[in-house]
């Protein structure tokens, strides 16, 4: 009876049942936005939290609400790449929300590279201006993808981007 109380108190955190009837989604789906980062979890006092206690965890309803409707409007992009340092070798998966492909391209290179920027819009400014010293000004997609990218300079550490689908 404590948690409807305190979860009443706060109509805007839901936990992950009552997300996922809202949305339409299954509390699996939210339970994925919040491990790739995009919502964030709350107590049922509304605390952030890196951990909550069993029955405790909550999100919150405008977040997810926009972070939907971001992604209506925009697509969303899933780009494959490998990552390889020494002999290790790992694949990994990431969502970025782009125009067109060119743009998550551009928001990937700028995501992986060590770009000095102070704000994320100066590194994309800054990896859209590489990509274009290194591609040429009229490169595409596949040029991107066909190309040994140096993302960590003097590093042994690099990326190779394998697919970038909607």
């Amino acid at each position: 009876m404590k948690n409807s109380l305190i979860s009443n108190s706060n109509p805007d955190l839901l936990t992950l049942e009552e997300a996922a009837t809202l949305t339409g989604k299954t509390s699996h789906n939210i339970r994925d936005y919040i491990q790739r980062g995009r919502i964030a979890k709350y107590n049922s006092l509304g605390e952030p939290v890196t951990r909550a206690a069993n029955g405790d965890l909550r999100v919150s309803k405008t977040e997810l609400q926009t972070f939907l409707r971001l992604a209506e409007l925009g697509q969303l992009y899933r780009c494959s790449f490998r990552r390889n340092y020494g002999e290790l070798e790992e694949d990994f998966e990431t969502e970025i929300f782009a125009t067109d492909e060119t743009q998550a391209c551009i928001l990937l290179f700028a995501e992986l590279s060590d770009i000095n920027a102070a704000t994320k819009d100066e590194a994309i400014s800054k990896a859209s201006q590489l990509l274009a010293a290194k591609l040429g000004s009229t490169w595409t997609v596949e040029d991107f993808l066909n190309a040994d990218l140096e993302v960590w300079p003097d590093n042994a550490t690099y990326f190779t981007i394998l697919n970038i689908v909607e």
